[in-house]
């Protein structure tokens, strides 16, 4: 018989990331997998600002709820919003950064 303290233990473990590094077995080209992250990103980004607005206007529609938790709900949703477009132009530059010195290593050839 398990107690709830087991099942808490048990089920805080499930929900922790894997402590072991993901190890591919067969390597991508560094541009494969910039593409990659901009692609998973970018979905990741819509997701994000999907979920803030959905959760700010929610929010604003129960009158119910105190005027600080909205204003704080609201706060920590543009700073999420404002961080993932912050993330995004620094993918986007390190795509740019890589693509421009592949192209010089093509052109010194």
């Amino acid at each position: 018989m398990t107690t709830n303290r087991q099942k808490t233990t048990r089920a805080k473990r499930t929900m922790q990331p894997s402590k072991k590094k993901f190890v591919s077995t067969k390597a991508q080209p560094l541009a494969d997998e910039l593409l990659q992250l901009n692609d998973d990103f970018a979905e990741f980004s819509d997701m994000s600002a999907f979920l803030c607005n959905a959760f700010a206007i929610t929010l604003a529609e129960h009158e119910w709820l105190n005027e600080e938790i909205i204003s704080g709900a609201r706060i920590c949703s543009n700073w999420l919003y404002s961080r993932t477009c912050k993330f995004k132009d620094d993918i986007r530059h390190v795509n740019t950064s890589y693509a421009e010195v592949v192209r010089e290593k093509q052109n010194a050839k």
